[in-house]
């Protein structure tokens, strides 16, 4: 069963280190190999912070098959407006392969 939390700062003290933040070169870094997991979020946005530790629990299943990485949208205006992203959450897989 899932715990969902009332208050935001109470959510983020509560995150762990499964599930990374990125941001601009970080996030380019971060999906350039492998098969990754980002969720675009926002912590004023209620679905954001209900899906927050669904997100943690599946890193914490699958953390050496996939990579899993979070947007705050809040401090990264410019990456989401880059990738046309408007309504949160936005949950994705990506794989990114040479050819």
């Amino acid at each position: 069963m899932h715990n969902f939390y009332k208050s935001k700062k109470l959510f983020i003290l509560m995150t762990n280190e499964s599930v990374q933040e990125l941001s601009g070169k970080k996030f380019d870094e971060f999906a350039k190999s492998g098969l990754v997991f980002i969720d675009f979020f926002a912590e004023w946005c209620m679905p954001c912070v209900m899906m927050a530790p669904i997100v943690e629990e599946v890193s914490e299943k699958f953390n050496k098959k996939i990579k899993f990485g979070k947007v705050n949208v809040g401090e990264n205006e410019a990456l989401a407006k880059n990738l046309m992203f408007h309504q949160y959450p936005i949950l994705f897989c990506l794989r990114m392969e040479r050819l």
